[in-house]
């Protein structure tokens, strides 16, 4: 992950989360004065179990989850949340889906 290198920000240690070639991800915290962000950036293999990948990803966000930050997720996940279950988790922790 690339930060501008005036933007103040601390890694976030997710490691333990990641299984080679199947779920690997990254993540930081931006605190500025106008707003408070937690980034993650995931990587799906399309050639992996979707459930241990819902799984992975309830990890990460369990260890993310904050009220005090809005938390933005990236990246390339390899499948469509808006007609897969992956909605449910998406919902339980109040993040919405936007397609860009």
């Amino acid at each position: 992950m690339l930060v501008y290198r005036n933007l103040k920000y601390n890694t976030i240690n997710i490691d333990k989360y990641n299984i080679d070639e199947d779920t690997e991800a990254c993540a930081i915290q931006l605190d500025s004065t106008f707003n408070k962000l937690c980034i993650l950036a995931i990587y799906r293999s399309p050639r992996r179990d979707f459930t241990n990948f819902l799984k992975q990803l309830d990890l990460n966000l369990q260890k993310l989850y904050n009220n005090k930050y809005n938390i933005i997720i990236c990246g390339d996940v390899n499948v469509n949340y808006l007609i897969i279950k992956g909605a449910n988790l998406m919902l339980y922790y109040n993040l919405i889906i936007s397609w860009v």
